[in-house]
């Protein structure tokens, strides 16, 4: 009888190689769960090729390649391909604990949920994300902080009766960024119950400043697709948080001067650009040049402690 695949990874990636290579090496010596990695492949070279190779008599892995540089579409093209009965989307520059899949498993099994979410931590084991609760439904109130494409996971039956990520939201979207927000919302909206767990946690590198141009301009891009989910979606949630975004938005622009002022007029502007419909652009004294996506990073790290103390290798 052959082995039920529990789970189903799509990770999108492009312009990335070692960080790839890092992902594959975190799972590759998990036991006990059954598991699948499809990689979506939107570079127009092969220069994951050889890795693939390397992996694939170790774990269970597709390759898929497509040609549009667009992170929500691969990750549904990868979906689509999907065997497991749950479905995780880990970034290409993110790495799993040993324990990650375990205790996703058990939380699904705990009380029922058809989404879980978990909490992103950096090399050094700080949250990315900001979170009162180790553990809660998550509801249109307080799902800032609490939902992340690469500690968000789904039944399957369940991505599939969403149809998966609005393609316009995300990396190579129109709207830039805000896809698993998007996608929770619409999940929220249609009675699907989304269990935050704290203990289910991802490896992700910190983006710090400097402020620079580049940073900025993600920032903007950041800020414009959350407030084309707050248009798209728009209710009473959104009040909630334009009014705590806005109170946040005074508080640092007469705190802070220079580039830090700079960044929170930024934001802003991207909230009302995405909020009002407006075409995307840069915002203050920044190169006039097509808006991009958010562009990855170019830290191939190296393994801190937090990961040293995992035997992986």
């Amino acid at each position: 009888m052959k082995e039920e695949v529990l789970f189903s990874l799509v990770m999108a990636t492009v312009g990335r190689k070692e960080e790839v290579r890092k992902f594959l090496q975190s799972v590759v010596h998990l036991s006990g769960i059954t598991f699948e990695v499809i990689v979506v492949d939107q570079n127009e070279d092969d220069r994951l090729v050889p890795i693939i190779h390397s992996y694939s008599n170790r774990i269970r892995l597709k390759h898929l390649k497509i040609k549009q540089k667009n992170a929500s579409k691969a990750r549904n093209v990868g979906a689509s391909h999907a065997a497991g009965r749950w479905i995780g989307f880990p970034d290409d520059d993110c790495v799993y604990t040993p324990d990650t899949l375990l205790k996703v498993q058990e939380a699904f099994g705990r009380s029922g949920p058809e989404v879980i979410t978990g909490t992103v931590l950096d090399f050094e084991g700080v949250p990315l994300n900001r979170f009162y609760q180790k553990r809660c439904k998550v509801n249109l109130f307080n799902l800032i902080g609490k939902v992340s494409e690469p500690a968000f996971f789904v039944k399957r039956e369940v991505f599939q009766k969403l149809a998966g990520f609005n393609e316009d939201f995300g990396p190579g979207g129109k709207n830039f960024s805000s896809e698993s927000y998007e996608l929770a919302i619409r999940a929220l909206k249609q009675n699907i119950t989304i269990l935050f767990d704290a203990d289910v946690q991802i490896l992700h590198p910190r983006v710090n400043p400097p402020y620079s141009a580049a940073y900025l301009r993600r920032e903007y891009g950041y800020s414009y697709g959350f407030g084309k989910v707050i248009q798209t979606h728009f209710g009473v949630w959104a009040i909630f948080y334009l009014t705590r975004y806005w109170v946040a938005f005074i508080s640092k622009f007469f705190r802070f001067s220079g580039t830090r002022r700079q960044h929170a007029l930024l934001t802003g502007l991207g909230l009302c650009d995405g909020l009002w419909g407006n075409a995307a652009k840069h915002g203050f004294q920044l190169p006039q040049k097509p808006f991009p996506a958010p562009a990855p990073s170019e830290s191939f790290f190296d393994e801190p402690v937090i990961l040293k103390s995992k035997s992986w290798d």
